[in-house]
């Protein structure tokens, strides 16, 4: 499996923790990755981080936001057509 913790997700995109962390959120919602704890021994005490795993690959996750955006566009494009028929008349 793939693990990465917050801090290689953070390294790896240049992302600071709170925009991870609204990333991990959307797709967690998405049912797109896997998350479980794992319990660090720091100097005698047992803290608590997070580990992720993609359940999808990283193609068809972006291939899911790509053909959103192509929809809302389309949307956006509708409603200015009929702006502008409604406009023109």
């Amino acid at each position: 499996m793939n693990d990465r913790s917050y801090r290689d997700i953070e390294r790896a995109t240049g992302l600071r923790q709170p925009e991870v962390s609204i990333a991990m959120r959307a797709l967690r919602e998405q049912g797109w990755i896997i998350e479980r704890d794992i319990k660090k021994n720091i100097r005698g005490r047992g803290k608590t981080s997070k580990i992720y795993a993609l359940r999808e690959t990283l193609e068809e996750i972006i291939k899911y936001y790509e053909e959103k955006e192509k929809e809302e566009a389309a949307r956006y494009g509708d409603a200015i057509c009929r702006l502008k028929d409604y406009y023109s008349t």
